[in-house]
């Protein structure tokens, strides 16, 4: 997000907090299920040229004109699905996917409504699991499935809750519990937990009372497949200690702790690509 936007919308919630306090909770909702969409770079253009692209439908949860996301496919043989986070786009796998291409894995990837080239402003996480359904019924069982951040949240939730076919799971710089979540989102907008109460409202609807139905922690225990967490120590977004925590509470999980990438450059990084290539293979 623009240093100046942010200010200016730090500075916006401080003064609805302290002087229209309903303002400020309707506008925490209003973020809190909106990403920001960033612009997409030109190291990920070429890799996109590439891609087989298909529109695929999409029912979500919210009206929109245009019900459907934007699917991309690279290479032939066993599938490999890649699961951008919140604010991020399929291409940001750009390394992974060429390198899984060029060792005869087909890669799958997609935009999640407002996100990339889907359409919208807003999404959550049960769409997020839509699409990972629909691609789990187009392609039947991934050998992998590599999962960024939010993506890492939503992923767990398909393999457990909705019986999408994996080999095994990859979780990069990913969230453990909806307090994390919350914690990031207050402290990049300095709000504070009372303007938050209506987002914890909507989640308590759409979680049936318990939202921690939406914590990655809560459906750890039964994953089945394999594990593979990688988290670095620098990441400003998601605190190392989120990605231990999920290490520790998978008996077959693969610990791995990289330093210097942040959040995102994980996902370009060659020697984690190849961490994750042959944790696929074995």
């Amino acid at each position: 997000m623009d240093r100046w936007i942010t200010i200016l919308i730090q500075t916006s919630f401080g003064l609805a907090e302290r002087f229209l306090p309903q303002l400020s909770n309707r506008m925490a909702l209003w973020f809190f299920f909106r990403p920001i969409r960033a612009k997409r770079p030109s190291r990920e253009e070429p890799v996109l040229r590439k891609a087989r692209r298909a529109r695929r439908p999409l029912r979500g949860y919210y009206k929109r004109s245009l019900a459907h996301y934007e699917a991309y496919e690279w290479g032939e043989g066993p599938p490999i699905l890649f699961v951008h986070g919140w604010g991020g786009r399929g291409t940001q796998f750009y390394g992974m996917i060429e390198r899984f291409v060029q060792e005869g894995y087909r890669a799958v990837a997609f935009d999640a409504p407002a996100h990339g080239d889907s359409p919208g402003t807003r999404t959550n996480l049960l769409e997020y699991g839509e699409i990972i359904r629909d691609l789990g019924k187009e392609y039947g069982e991934f050998q992998n499935v590599v999962a960024h951040s939010f993506g890492g949240v939503a992923s767990i939730r398909a393999l457990v809750l909705d019986q999408v076919s994996a080999q095994k799971l990859t979780i990069i710089g990913a969230p453990a519990r909806m307090d994390s979540i919350f914690e990031g989102f207050s402290r990049q907008l300095r709000i504070t937990d009372r303007s938050l109460q209506s987002i914890k409202g909507v989640l308590n609807e759409l979680s049936s009372g318990d939202p921690e139905e939406f914590s990655l922690m809560t459906h750890l225990s039964k994953l089945r497949q394999p594990l593979l967490v990688l988290h670095d120590s620098d990441d400003r977004s998601v605190s190392v200690e989120e990605g231990r925590k999920i290490a520790e509470g998978s008996p077959q999980a693969e610990w791995v702790n990289t330093g210097g990438l942040g959040h995102n450059r994980i996902l370009s990084d060659p020697t984690v690509t190849d961490r994750v290539l042959g944790f696929t293979k074995r």
